[in-house]
């Protein structure tokens, strides 16, 4: 028997590589480009996971600095209302009383970032030399008085908002004497809390006291005469006295009032319109390192500072995260790198292990001289492996069926030892004899199971080998005949 293929089936059989060669080269290259796949998609997950982790950190540490530097003022403001309240309580206020109360303030530890805390009177141009007089003459600190008082700058003008009390003295002598209101900054914020009874600041200005010329800035609160009315902003100008005041150095209050703040996270600057009152170590350190490389984080936010406007500039630097969080994404994609070379190669070694398992197979089969069928129950052909070398007429074509090369006795033998195959799992062999092109051959059937609806049957023929162990019988009984003859 055998089975024909048709012109088309051999034509796609010798173009198109076979299946285990495909599966030997497709197979690690589907491995190794999905876990590129899965490794980039992990990658690109964590990477903007941790972005956005980083995000909400510079978020939160950028509103938390704002909110820093919001409690501070508001503790500042707090203690000029101390002040005020101080006044409200007395008809006057001595230069002792008030030395008394600033340092129940204890301003060194509770309000660091306050230069002092003092008092500036109101005074009228014709009230001016006798004021001079008098606060030259005020011993209740110090024993010899102030012989060199004077308002400062010299020259008249129609009133002057003039520094009386500062506390601690020391730290603060040069500003003893001097007319905030001869100044525009300081003029404006004086005017403005005398106006709106609230606490004013000036724009920046420089400290007289400073000798380092930093920016610095005044908080002003205004004193009201008691018993006066000051509900009308003309009202409030009538009962001016004075005010409780606070010079700031800028750096040293907000350095004050970040001091809880992580150090290394954010880097700060702080403006006044163009001007910088304010910048972190770690900004000042990042721009000298490189000024033209762009922050990933960076924020701007609006801070009202008692009437005047700032901007706080924010930028995230390398400490946003920790080395681990920032080193993640890298990690993942190297780990995810490793483990798909590994699993193609593992894969690859694999598939070219059964790939020279079935060549040898198929060497194996093609060595072998017999006709291989894939048989149906039914006896319908599936499959087969013709032999590498046969003569002509050896087998019959099988197209589809058995039927087609056995007459119905021997189909239906064939069929039974089938079913035996099936229920005893067992090998069937046996001989049968077939008409081929006139003459009877004869073939040796052999026949196993192949799953629970298939068997392989190996047939071979051995006509040749029948004729020759016939030939070799008649001539044995020859050869048996002429020794008793010759007996």
């Amino acid at each position: 028997m055998l089975t024909r293929q048709s012109p088309v089936h051999r034509l796609v059989k010798a173009l198109v590589p076979s299946s285990s060669q495909f599966l030997q080269v497709s197979l690690p290259l589907g491995v190794l480009l999905l876990g590129c796949l899965l490794t980039d998609a992990a990658w690109r997950y964590t990477e903007q996971e941790t972005q956005q982790n980083a995000l909400q950190t510079f978020e939160q540490h950028t509103q938390r600095t704002k909110a820093s530097i919001e409690r501070r003022l508001q503790t500042y403001f707090d203690a000029l209302r101390a002040g005020q309240g101080f006044f409200a309580a007395r008809q006057t206020t001595k230069r002792a009383e008030w030395q008394a109360f600033v340092q129940a303030m204890d301003l060194p530890k509770r309000y660091p970032g306050i230069n002092g805390l003092g008092f500036i009177r109101s005074v009228a141009d014709e009230q001016k030399t006798l004021y001079e007089s008098q606060v030259r003459h005020d011993t209740s600190v110090a024993h010899h008085g102030y012989p060199n008082f004077a308002v400062k700058p010299a020259g008249r003008r129609t009133a002057y908002f003039v520094i009386e009390y500062i506390e601690p003295v020391p730290a603060n002598a040069p500003a003893l004497g001097l007319d905030v209101k001869a100044e525009s900054r300081r003029r404006a914020a004086a005017e403005r809390a005398r106006d709106t009874g609230e606490v004013a600041a000036t724009e920046w200005i420089v400290l007289v006291q400073d000798q380092a010329q930093k920016p610095g800035l005044l908080l002003l609160l205004p004193l009201y005469k008691a018993g006066m009315p000051a509900q009308t902003v003309e009202a409030r100008r009538r009962a001016l006295f004075g005010f409780v005041y606070a010079p700031l150095k800028t750096r040293a209050f907000i350095q004050e009032a970040l001091a809880g703040e992580p150090s290394g996270a954010l880097n700060v600057q702080v403006y006044e319109q163009q001007t910088l009152l304010y910048a972190s170590e770690s900004q000042r350190s990042a721009t000298a390192q490189n000024q033209s490389q762009q922050p990933r984080y960076q924020s701007v936010e609006a801070l009202e500072v008692a009437g005047q406007r700032w901007t706080l500039h924010f930028t995230a630097n390398a400490d946003l995260l920790s080395a681990s969080e920032r080193q993640q994404p890298k990690l993942i994609l190297a780990v995810g790198t490793l483990l798909t070379v590994v699993l193609t190669t593992i894969v690859w070694s694999l598939v070219s292990s059964r790939g020279r398992a079935l060549t040898t197979n198929r060497a194996m089969l093609a060595a072998i001289p017999d006709l291989l069928l894939r048989v149906k129950r039914d006896g319908s052909c599936v499959d087969f492996i013709p032999p590498a070398v046969a003569q002509a007429g050896y087998f019959l074509p099988v197209q589809t069926h058995l039927s087609e090369v056995l007459p119905p006795a021997l189909l239906q033998h064939q069929l039974q030892r089938m079913e035996r195959a099936f229920a005893t799992r067992a090998l069937q062999v046996w001989e049968h004899q077939l008409l081929k092109d006139g003459k009877l051959c004869d073939e040796e059937i052999r026949l196993t199971p192949c799953g629970h609806d298939e068997v392989l049957i190996i047939v071979r023929d051995i006509t040749e080998r029948k004729q020759v162990n016939i030939a070799l019988e008649k001539e044995l009984l020859r050869n048996k005949a002429l020794f008793q003859s010759s007996l």
